[in-house]
This record gives C-alpha cells, structure tokens and sequence, in this order.
C-alpha cells in the first residue's frame, strides 16, 4: 500500500500513541468518499473484518457503525498491536473481500484514518452515542437501533465486548 500524503496528513498522526487496552474511536473513508459501503454486502464485509480482529484477539469492539462512505470503529488495542497495524490489517482484508467480489481495482480505503484515545467514562458515552447517532443525523434511519450496520441495533449485540465496558 502507498504511503499515505498530502496536506493535513502528517497531522492525523501528531501525537499517536499506540497503547495497550486503551480505548481509542477510529474514522476512515472510502476512497474519494465513494458511498460503496451503501451496499449492505461491502458493509457486512466491513463488519466481518471487525469480527476477523476480535476473534484474532488484536481488539475488544465496544461499537461500530458502517456509513455509506465511512466507518467509525470505538475499540481497545489487545496485545503489543499497534493501532497503524491494526488499520492497515482490517482495511487490506475489507478491501479483498470487496474488490474480489466486485471486481474493482481502484483502492477501496482512504490512506489514513482519524484516531481518538478515550480518556475517561464520559468520553465513551460521548463517542458511542456519537456514532450510534451518525445514521440519525445523517437521515439514514429515524433511529439508532433501526441501523442494521450499527452496533446500537440489538441484533448486532453480540458484537460489542461489554465484558470490558464494566
């Protein structure tokens, strides 16, 4: 993957720290904001990839919601894995499974993505309600349970490792 340039980028990354069961809401694009993420398949693709790093033990999910054009992932680092490998990971195993089965060449992801560390309980009910609400403020549903690529829909429950929210 090309390294990611351009204006404003070096300052995505001012600052990161990459640290251990900590908390951190992460935001990326597709690529020129194309709404191919509107497809429920490449959505589900997304969240299969969310799944494909919990269940490798690499993060806890704590919530996600899956926009036309972006995602916003809140979630813990496990392990020594650093949040620019864990992007990097989920991005090329989204990216496969959608361009294999849509046939597309051109990238997928944005380069880059936007991260910010949780500092306490009221930063992490800030940020889940944050993206639980993005479907709403956007116009996609009336509620944030009604998004069925989010994990304040009940069904998606299952996703979220509330063990670690205690």
């Amino acid at each position: 993957m090309k390294a990611a340039t351009g204006p404003g980028y070096k300052s995505l990354r001012r600052g990161r720290a990459s640290i251990e069961n900590a908390a951190y809401l992460i935001t990326t694009c597709t690529s020129g904001q194309n709404p191919i993420l509107a497809d429920p398949a490449n959505a589900r693709a997304v969240m299969d990839g969310i799944r494909w790093l919990r269940d490798r033990d690499r993060i806890f999910v704590l919530g996600y919601v899956v926009m036309p054009d972006h995602v916003h992932l809140l979630m813990v680092l496990r392990g020594r894995h650093t949040l620019q490998t864990i992007i990097r990971v989920w991005k090329g195993f989204t990216a496969r499974q959608i361009a294999s089965r849509k046939g597309l060449s051109r990238p997928i992801w944005q380069p880059g993505y936007h991260d910010h560390m949780i500092r306490d309980d009221k930063d992490l009910q800030n940020c889940l309600d944050y993206l639980h609400d993005n479907p709403v403020r956007k116009g996609l549903v009336e509620t944030p349970e009604a998004c069925q690529f989010a994990t304040a829909n009940p069904e998606l429950a299952e996703d979220v490792d509330a063990c670690w929210m205690v």
